[in-house]
């Protein structure tokens, strides 16, 4: 796989770019992925993850195929912090890797899940991820500093690093998923993540494609392996994922809903939501909750069909 900090450096050694770094095409996926592996009935497949800035969106470009009837649709959950309006600026291949990113809900998936941008509070969004607000209770609230800029010991703060997260940083992010399937079609995964943001909460879902029957919800998202489905990363932001489940992801023939992609997911406000995908929209003080504390950081393609 080639991720987009690796690309730039290639470019760098041949004297291809100047100050800003850009990336020509999104990264694919499935260059270094492993071919399934059968033996005596059991499946193994590993899988190389892609930093994104949203669903099936890397800085503005999708990098798979869902299928139809919805092709490359996706959208946003992190935008370029815009100190000059209201609104951050939409990444692009070529936004400076020194840019720093913000929260960001993206008008496209509010209208494509009929969401009046009106309910969305406009200070959730434009919010670099650092000072994204912490619930300290019920209904309350507020930006924590970094534990050493507290005056006090009883002052809420954060956990270091609180350093500003710029597009360089984010971007660096990788890691695999090895899939294992059993012949009665149970399956463990293990995530190896690397580079993600240090001493940070983040939750790891899957995104189903549509049943078999026609009905239901479009799109529905599961907590990989059950809840708990949060994880901590440690000081370089590294962390591990292991967890079994009850159908084969690699078999989407023996499930009513295939198993699409796997979604590594910043918290911001460091918060979890148990068993469902982030609050209702009337609950979240900023509106619409993905992209206003929950960001796509890491994508693992299981059965969609990649770019080139």
């Amino acid at each position: 796989m080639t991720n987009p900090q690796m690309h730039s450096r290639l470019l760098l050694a041949a004297g291809a770019v100047s100050a800003l770094v850009s990336w020509s095409t999104p990264p694919r996926a499935a260059e270094t992925d492993s071919q399934d592996t059968e033996r005596r009935g059991r499946i193994e497949r590993v899988i190389h993850g892609t930093a994104v800035t949203g669903h099936n969106d890397v800085v503005g470009r999708p990098f798979y195929d869902w299928g139809p009837p919805f092709g490359t649709f996706g959208f946003a959950t992190l935008g370029a912090y815009n100190p000059q309006g209201p609104e951050p600026i939409r990444l692009q291949p070529d936004t400076p890797l020194s840019t720093l990113v913000a929260t960001m809900i993206d008008p496209n998936l509010l209208a494509s899940t009929g969401v009046d941008p009106t309910a969305v509070d406009p200070s959730w969004v434009n919010v670099p991820l650092r000072d994204v607000p912490v619930q300290y209770s019920f209904g309350e609230t507020e930006q924590f500093p970094g534990i050493f800029a507290a005056d006090d010991v009883a002052v809420k703060a954060q956990a270091v690093p609180v350093n500003p997260i710029t597009l360089g940083q984010w971007m660096r992010a990788g890691g695999t998923a090895t899939i294992k399937c059993k012949r009665n079609n149970e399956a463990s995964v293990r995530l190896q993540m690397h580079d993600l943001i240090p001493n940070r909460m983040y939750a790891v879902w899957s995104t189903l494609g549509t049943s078999r029957s026609g009905t239901g919800p479009v799109f529905p998202s599961i907590p990989v392996g059950g809840v708990p489905n949060i994880f901590v990363t440690d000081r370089q932001g590294d962390a591990v994922y292991e967890r079994v489940m009850q159908f084969c992801p690699l078999r989407p023939e023996t499930t009513d809903r295939p198993m699409l992609v796997i979604n590594v997911q910043l918290h911001s406000n460091h918060q979890n939501y148990g068993g469902i995908n982030g609050p209702p929209l009337a609950s979240v003080p900023g509106g619409y909750w993905i992209g206003s504390v929950i960001h796509n950081h890491v994508q693992f393609p299981v059965n969609v069909t990649l770019l080139n």
